[in-house]
């Protein structure tokens, strides 16, 4: 919801996937952590998941990010995987960039990651910053 001074507040619930934030002030990479639950919820607690509203305000300038598992869990020539902490350091590394440079720049780092290894799964990440 935006407000009338420029201020934005989110609300975000997550199934096992944390949202990544980057303040215009590039201090930190501030994570806002999904629940551990599946979206749809497993066995007998099927119908009972419920996930917790996570608040934030944001300021115009500041950076979202959403992925899915696919990139992390992307393994390299020595079977290691691209993993949460590499995501979160080549975002926060490349969130001075415009939009379409740090699209660029992260698919360097993940191809350069990979090398030649097989994509495993969907590579999804959904950048969005606030105007």
């Amino acid at each position: 919801i935006k407000k009338e001074d420029g201020e934005v507040h989110l609300t975000y619930a997550g199934a096992k996937r944390n949202m990544q934030i980057i303040k215009k002030e590039r201090k930190e990479v501030i994570k806002l952590k999904g629940d551990r639950a599946s979206i749809g919820g497993s066995g007998d607690n099927k119908d009972k998941v419920m996930f917790r509203n996570q608040e934030i305000q944001l300021s115009k300038g500041d950076q979202l990010y959403l992925s899915t598992d696919g990139i992390v869990d992307q393994n390299g020539p020595d079977r290691s995987r691209f993993g949460t902490n590499r995501l979160e350091e080549i975002l926060f590394k490349y969130s001075r960039f415009s939009m379409e440079e740090q699209e660029y720049s992260i698919r360097q780092e993940i191809e350069r990651f990979r090398q030649n290894e097989d994509q495993r799964d969907d590579i999804t990440l959904l950048g969005i910053k606030i105007i």
